[in-house]
Order: C-alpha cells, then structure tokens, then sequence
C-alpha cells in the first residue's frame, strides 16, 4: 500500500510542474508563482519573458518526465526510482531556486525530503512490500 501512495505521489507531485508551462489564470492573484519572467532569475539575467518561460518550461518538462519515470518504476517495483526520483527533485530544486517564489517553499521541503530519503535515510524496502 506504501508502494502504491508514494508511486503516486512522485508522479503528482511531478505534475505540480506542469504549471510552469500553462498559462496564467484569468482570476490568479497578483502573487501567483508559476510566472518566470516576472522572478529575481530572469530579471536578474535580463531575460527576455520568452527566454525565462522557455528556460522553466525546459526545466519543468525534464522534472515531469523524471519524477513520472520514478513513481511508475516504484510502482512497478523497478530499482531505477531512486535514482529518477533523486534526479527529478534536483531538477525541481533548481527551478524552484531560479525562479523563485514564497508559495515554492513546500515543494522545495518535498524535493528536500525526497533526496534525504532517498539517499541519507534509504528508505526500507520492506516498507514497500505488499
């Protein structure tokens, strides 16, 4: 059952990402997170707005891709989650610190407490086990 919920988990929280590459909502607030070219990265640079959605978009895109490889390889009970998983939050981290906002400090926790379990904690097979 453990299994199950954080194979999930891994793909949800990879598709959080997505945002980076929609469009902002009509009726978002002000303070919405998921624009690029309005973060200290892209001001910073001088980026143009094009440049700094492409930049996180690329970024989100990889981290997607990443963290579905992991939850679906846990799912399937294939060694290779660790490492997608440690790789997706590395990415995520970086795009979180790039271009980043208040409202990303719990998915920069998540990203955190994945590679420290991962790779300090190593999670206990066993927990996974049916």
């Amino acid at each position: 059952m453990v299994r199950i919920v954080a194979g999930l988990f891994l793909v949800a929280h990879g598709l959080i990402h997505l945002s980076y590459v929609t469009p902002k909502p009509k009726d978002a607030a002000a303070s919405y997170p998921f624009v690029p070219e309005e973060r200290w990265f892209a001001h910073a640079l001088g980026l143009s707005p094009s440049a700094a959605r492409a930049i996180a978009g690329t970024l989100a895109i990889v981290c997607v891709l990443l963290y579905a490889v992991a939850g679906i390889a846990l799912l399937a009970d294939a060694g290779i989650w660790e490492g997608a998983a440690v790789a997706g939050s590395a990415i995520s981290l970086v795009l979180m610190l790039l271009f980043f906002h208040p409202w990303l400090l719990l998915g920069i926790a998540i990203d955190v407490a994945i590679i420290g379990s991962v790779l300090s904690w190593h999670v206990p097979a066993a927990l996974f086990e049916d």
